[in-house]
């Protein structure tokens, strides 16, 4: 994937720093509130699967709603099994769930994924920030110029 060899390049770890019960662990501490408030999306599901560990996530409220989906009871069954952790049932009523990289990390996930991000970011805060102050001075410069373009056309 480009992000990962991006974070390569970087010398930033997008790849697994071990392994718990065979599911990926990308970072020892999970992502600040702060950067999981910034990335949350708008409402959550009562299902997800992370994008980066492959865990699947369930809602406390989790019903399935057809006949190939995993039913109550075998899911319960299945998330006590703490080997694989394959299976996560959470306490909430819906998932928090973050869209990053134009992929699906589940809030609370084992795995950490995010936080993987939020160091990239926080390590290259100033290029960050100096590149959204060029980014808006363009963009007000593009703004400008085509007010003025419209503004001579009308003959004002």
């Amino acid at each position: 994937m480009e992000m990962e060899r991006f974070f390569k390049g970087c010398g930033y770890k997008l790849f697994p720093v071990s392994f718990k019960g065979g599911r990926a662990i990308f970072s020892s501490e999970p992502p600040s509130e702060e950067f999981i408030s910034a990335a949350l999306a708008p409402q959550g599901p009562d299902f997800c699967q992370c994008d980066f560990c492959g865990r699947q996530h369930f809602s406390a409220d989790y019903q399935p709603s057809g006949p190939e989906d995993i039913s109550r009871k075998d899911l319960l069954r299945l998330a006590s099994r703490k080997r694989d952790q394959e299976f996560v049932v959470n306490d909430e009523s819906s998932l928090s769930v973050c869209h990053i990289d134009a992929r699906d990390f589940v809030v609370g996930c084992p795995c950490n994924a995010a936080r993987c991000y939020e160091v990239l970011l926080l390590g290259m805060r100033a290029v960050v920030a100096d590149f959204f102050t060029r980014k808006a001075e363009l963009l007000h410069r593009e703004s400008e110029a085509t007010l003025l373009a419209a503004n001579s056309a009308r003959g004002s």
